[in-house]
């Protein structure tokens, strides 16, 4: 769904942060950057991930890049 949702809404506002806000297709590209690095060390269906992190943008693109690579 969130692949679609940054397709559909590519130049759209998906989240702002402390005055800095980031398109779905910012976000996204992130997302699959992150889902890649945890599929090159090793991350594969079935493992389980933790994120523990602040409630930031980057928890976005890390849920969504988990979720992504496994």
């Amino acid at each position: 769904l969130f692949d679609e949702s940054t397709r559909k809404h590519a130049k759209r506002t998906c989240v702002t942060f402390m005055g800095k806000s980031y398109t779905y297709k910012e976000i996204g590209k992130m997302v699959d950057a992150f889902a890649a690095n945890l599929q090159a060390r090793g991350i594969k269906a079935g493992d389980k991930v933790g994120v523990c992190m602040p409630n930031n943008p980057l928890y976005i693109v890390a849920y969504y890049g988990v979720t992504k690579a496994v």
